[in-house]
């Protein structure tokens, strides 16, 4: 700064000189505050308060502003002039400050806020500009950094040319993409992604929207195209499209709205936006703000997407698709008969996010058609479980158990239920194992020894003869009534040695012996010789097994 810029009794009219001297030597002049672009604001009293605004001062570049009808009039004023002479007295009493520390204080080091703070501005923009020519990466991330001050025609596009110049778009499949280059797009994109939450919080949502759209598009296109850092990919694009959530739920004007809304449908048309997560998907946070028009249209891009896209995004396609009919409807029927795998897939997607009245109507649809299937069943009972539904519960972990004699069923009943409603329930399914006519005694006897009812377990063994059922439960069964359990023994074998002669009814009580005596079973022993002495006396060789 030059001593002549100084020079205020030079440049201006003496009366405004004197006026503005009086005012400052009779402190009316009172400085409040140096703006972050270089403003001065002072305020001075005459007669009423005045703000005067004040941008490099002394020197060609000066611009200054008042509140008075002078200034208003002649664009200069005498509060100006005062201003300025507070502002003189100031400026030089700082440089007088920084000569004598300069002579005093001289500093050990050499750091860059010295730099910043002793160097010419026009210094600095030619360092700059000198380096960005130079430097690639460092012309980059100055425009990274500064591009919002920038308003062009396209700010889209000014975006977009600035990530394109990290990562261009390629249309050949063998182009590669140096490990360095992908990190510093994620470098890039973070900071965008840090100025998109900036602009959201203070409701500059056409500046916001601007860097998100080409972003967001980058960073997706990246994504699909190269396979490096996926971890760190997925996880920045999962804070992208959470960044979707925050513009749906702040209240846009309508015509950004309808121009998010449109970005948004084009986006899941795009070949490498990718349909491979439920949660983190342009549809999860846009599916409940749309409009009858809007969801039509996006079912029929899905059912076109279903045709083109990879296999392994089908599920999350037509997850979104039924969500858009709100039903279960002909087409993703149809869709399921050529692609089985994907209806468990999509019932375990509405089931984890909370859409269970879906899964409830494919999984029942499924049911009719495959009562047996313990998949379908077990994802049932949970749902039932899920929304409290107790009558069905009953109903289907009834028919679970008696089909399959899996007493898991059984636990998840007495779980559920209260114990007086599980009693009657368990009295159903016992009664009904006695009224078979053709029964499976797996079951029956699984669920007789899971309820300890040893009562009813001989009740229906002596219903249902069988050898090989008494042999596999007598353990249980002579501790709590060896008696019965005998007279079973005797009128099975019975039935078997009318029809058997020979050796193998030899051997067959050899083995039953063997067996009750291992498992001190001697009540058995004493019964089933005396039934055979009394009825099978003229077969000595039955009879002299147990001598």
């Amino acid at each position: 700064m030059s001593s002549k810029s100084f020079d205020i009794e030079l440049i201006y009219d003496d009366e405004l000189v004197l006026a503005g001297e009086q005012l400052w030597t009779d402190h009316h002049v009172h400085l409040q505050a140096i703006s972050d672009d270089g403003v001065h604001i002072i305020k001075v009293a005459d007669g009423t308060d005045y703000e005067t605004e004040i941008r490099y001062p002394f020197t060609k570049k000066q611009k200054a502003t008042c509140e008075c009808i002078t200034f208003r009039k002649d664009a200069i004023c005498k509060h100006i002039i005062a201003a300025l002479f507070a502002l003189r007295k100031q400026l030089k009493k700082s440089e007088l400050q920084k000569k004598a520390n300069s002579i005093s204080v001289k500093p050990a080091s050499l750091n860059i806020n010295q730099i910043i703070q002793d160097i010419r501005p026009e210094d600095l923009k030619s360092f700059i500009k000198t380096y960005a020519k130079d430097d690639k990466r460092f012309a980059t991330h100055l425009k990274v950094t500064f591009a919002h001050k920038i308003d062009l025609a396209d700010n889209i596009e000014k975006y977009r040319a600035i990530l394109n110049s990290i990562v261009r778009p390629v249309t050949t499949l063998s182009h590669k993409i140096a490990a360095s280059e992908l990190k510093y797009l994620m470098r890039v994109l973070k900071d965008f992604e840090d100025q998109i939450n900036d602009n959201i919080a203070l409701s500059h949502y056409r500046a916001a929207l601007d860097i998100f759209i080409a972003s967001f598009s980058k960073l997706e296109y990246v994504r699909s195209k190269y396979h490096m850092q996926d971890e760190a990919l997925t996880s920045l694009s999962q804070r992208y499209h959470a960044i979707i959530g925050y513009f749906v739920q702040s209240r846009l004007p309508a015509e950004l709205k309808q121009e998010l809304h449109r970005e948004l449908t084009d986006f899941i048309q795009r070949s490498y936006y990718r349909f491979t997560d439920f949660k983190y998907n342009i549809l999860y946070f846009l599916l409940p703000n749309l409009n009858t028009t809007e969801r039509n249209r996006i079912k029929e891009i899905l059912l076109k997407l279903l045709a083109s896209n990879p296999a392994s995004e089908s599920a999350v396609i037509l997850a979104y698709y039924m969500l858009l009919c709100k039903k279960y409807d002909k087409e993703a029927a149809a869709f399921f008969k050529d692609n089985p795998l994907n209806f468990t897939e999509v019932v375990q997607l509405f089931t984890l996010n909370g859409h269970n009245q879906l899964a409830l109507e494919m999984l029942e649809k499924a049911y009719k058609t495959r009562p047996d299937d313990k998949d379908i069943i077990n994802r049932l009972l949970n749902l039932y479980i899920l929304t409290d539904n107790k009558a069905r519960i009953i109903t289907l972990g009834q028919h679970a158990y008696i089909n399959t004699g899996d007493t898991k069923y059984l636990e998840l009943l007495r779980k559920e239920l209260p114990e007086e409603k599980y009693s009657m329930v368990t009295f159903e399914i016992e009664t009904g194992f006695y009224n078979q006519e053709k029964p499976a005694s797996g079951p029956a006897l699984n669920f007789f020894r899971y309820e300890e009812n040893w009562a009813g377990m001989l009740i229906y063994l002596e219903k249902n003869l069988s050898i090989s059922d008494l042999q596999k439960y007598d353990t249980y069964l002579y501790r709590f009534e060896p008696d019965t359990l005998s007279e079973l023994y005797c009128l099975c074998l019975d039935e078997i040695l009318k029809n058997q002669l020979g050796d193998t009814s030899q051997l067959l009580l050899e083995q039953l012996k063997l067996h009750w005596l291992h498992n001190d079973m001697h009540t058995t022993i004493q019964v089933v010789k005396r039934f055979l002495e009394e009825h099978y006396g003229h077969r000595p060789g039955l009879i002299e097994v147990f001598r």
